[in-house]
């Protein structure tokens, strides 16, 4: 019974692990889908094909160089959780 429950928790585990993984590719293919001249950032032109980056580009914009990184853009997700989290 132990090795079954081993075996499952592995399994379970491995799974979560290759969905994140997956969320994780699919979110920097819809960033490349966007940067049109593949140049590895957004401009302001390039986000306004996603209504969604169009309206959070200057938050994203950490650095105010007019272009949006994927690092930055995850940088601002992640900030917006943990400022979701505290309220």
């Amino acid at each position: 019974m132990k090795t079954r429950t081993m075996i499952l928790t592995v399994a379970m585990c491995c799974s979560s692990s290759m969905v994140l993984a997956n969320e994780g590719n699919n979110k920097a293919e819809k960033f490349q889908e966007l940067d049109a001249d593949q140049d590895g950032r957004l401009s302001r032109d390039e986000a306004q094909k996603s209504p969604r980056m169009a309206e959070k580009f200057d938050r994203m914009d950490a650095d105010q160089d007019g272009f949006v990184t994927l690092e930055e853009k995850s940088a601002a997700k992640a900030q917006g959780k943990a400022d979701k989290e505290k309220r």
